[in-house]
């Protein structure tokens, strides 16, 4: 007998009381393998949006100047994505829903903070926490 595929459940979708809904997202290059739940924050330079987290990048002044930028939690990536090395990648990201927050990712050694979850909130996205 043939055996079925066996399913894991990652826990990242806490209940479906707020609808899942999700759009394409780019994303900056060069931020390796990025696991589903990966909560991504919106670049205001419209250069690929990163991992919440990154630092922002400073004002740039002289020849090519560019306003520093700012970077707001906005979206939970939906899959597993490889962002390789050059240039952009696009990506499905939910943008609405109701999510576990012990299931999320962040930049390594970075915190959410209220503030996070206010502007996830504030886009659609609600966080709880799953008791195991």
């Amino acid at each position: 007998m043939e055996a079925l595929e066996e399913r894991t459940f990652d826990r990242l979708i806490y209940d479906s009381a707020h609808p899942l809904t999700a759009v394409q997202v780019v994303l900056k290059s060069g931020q390796g393998i990025l696991p589903r739940g990966t909560v991504i924050a919106q670049s205001s330079l419209g250069e690929g949006n990163v991992v919440l987290g990154t630092t922002a990048q400073a004002a740039v002044t002289g020849d090519n100047p560019k306003p520093a930028e700012t970077l707001k939690a906005a979206w939970i990536l939906c899959d597993s994505t490889d962002t390789g090395t050059n240039g952009t990648v696009v990506a499905s990201c939910y943008e609405t829903g109701h999510f576990n927050r012990t299931a999320l990712t962040v930049k390594e050694s970075y915190t959410m903070t209220a503030a996070d979850e206010a502007d996830l909130r504030n886009a659609g996205i609600y966080l709880s926490t799953a008791m195991d």
